[in-house]
């Protein structure tokens, strides 16, 4: 017997997964019966192995940046430490520059009117030099401590910069 008006009764029912993937292996067969829970699919992994190996090596950027802004940040306290030290410095070298300026000042009197040695006016004129250079290299000091912390302070921000990138 033939018919061309035949019809078939059936359920349909939408199977879908939890998450997106690209299928690699279908466990069951056409028109199988299956209970709740059954595997149905296997999902190719390589996508997310790929996506947790970026996790991981985004995760390890930031710990270093982390580092890189603990050490940074380590860098600027030494520089804001070392800096009153550093001006305390050019304080104590400019006193000693008055006074080695006020001793050559009144030698050079004294031995133009003859009450002191040629030798006593040298020696007070080179400890007078001597703290000059003191002077001089007491200021280098705090401009390179004021340097020193300037970059540091940029390398925090950079450091933070690059923290916020890794972040979004």
């Amino acid at each position: 017997q033939k018919t061309d008006n035949a019809t078939v009764t059936g359920r349909i029912h939408e199977v879908s997964s939890n998450i997106p993937g690209t299928v690699s292996h279908v466990l069951v067969d056409d028109n199988q019966l299956v209970q709740p829970g059954t595997l149905l699919v296997e999902l190719d992994t390589q996508d997310y192995q790929s996506k947790v190996q970026q996790a991981k090596a985004a995760l390890e950027n930031a710990r270093g940046q982390a580092q890189a802004a603990a050490a940074n940040i380590a860098e600027v306290r030494v520089a804001e430490a070392g800096i009153p030290s550093d001006q305390a410095h050019v304080a104590q070298a400019n006193a000693n520059l008055v006074k080695a300026q006020l001793d050559y000042n009144r030698y050079k009197d004294l031995y133009q009117t003859e009450a002191v040695a040629r030798q006593q006016l040298d020696n007070v004129k080179t400890a007078y030099d001597v703290a000059v250079a003191q002077k001089n290299a007491a200021v280098q000091e705090v401009e390179q401590a004021q340097a020193k912390l300037a970059s540091a302070q940029v390398g925090i921000a950079k450091a933070q910069s690059q923290l916020l990138q890794a972040q979004e």
